[in-house]
C-alpha cells in the first residue's frame, strides 16, 4: 500500500479550502436575498446548490481528516515495527561484538588452528608410513616370489 505524500495531502487541503471560501463567500453572499424573498426559485436553488457545495466541501475536509489519521497510524505502525526490528539487530550486533572481542582477546582461534594442522599434519604422516609399509611389504612379496 502506497501512502500518499504531505505534500499531496497539503495540495488537497488547499483544493479543498479553496473551494469551502468560495461556497462559504456565496452562501453568505446569498443568504440575506434568500431570507428575504424565499419564493424567488432562481434565488432558492442558487442558494441550494451553495449550499450543499458548502456540505460537500465539509465533508470532504472531513474525509481528508480521516484520511490523514489513518495514514499516520500506518506510518506510526510501521516505524513501531522498524523500531522492535532495529532493536532487534542491534541485540544481535552486541552479541557479535562481545563474541568478536572475546576470540580477540583470546588464543582460541590460534589454538583451534595449530590443533587442526597438527591433526592433518599427523594424518598425513600415517598415511605415508602405512604407504610405505605395503610398498616395501609388496617388493618383498615380489622378490621372495622371484628370487
Amino acid at each position: 500500500m502506497s501512502l500518499i505524500t504531505p505534500e499531496q495531502y497539503r495540495k488537497e487541503l488547499e483544493e479543498l479550502n479553496t473551494g469551502y471560501s468560495i461556497s462559504l463567500q456565496e452562501v453568505l453572499k446569498l443568504m440575506p436575498e434568500y431570507k428575504l424573498n424565499a419564493a424567488n426559485t432562481k434565488l432558492h436553488l442558487s442558494y441550494s446548490k451553495n449550499e450543499n457545495n458548502l456540505k460537500r466541501t465539509e465533508q470532504n475536509i472531513f474525509n481528508l481528516k480521516n484520511s490523514i489519521e489513518k495514514s499516520s497510524f500506518t506510518v506510526e505502525e510501521s516505524i513501531k515495527r522498524m523500531n522492535k526490528i532495529i532493536k532487534e539487530e542491534e541485540d544481535k550486533n552486541v552479541n557479535l561484538t562481545e563474541h568478536y572481542s572475546q576470540l580477540i582477546t583470546s588464543d582460541s582461534a590460534a589454538k583451534g588452528m595449530l590443533f587442526d594442522t597438527q591433526l592433518l599434519y599427523n594424518q598425513q604422516y600415517i598415511g605415508n608410513l602405512l604407504l610405505t609399509a605395503i610398498i616395501l611389504f609388496y617388493g618383498k612379496t615380489i622378490y621372495s616370489k622371484y628370487y
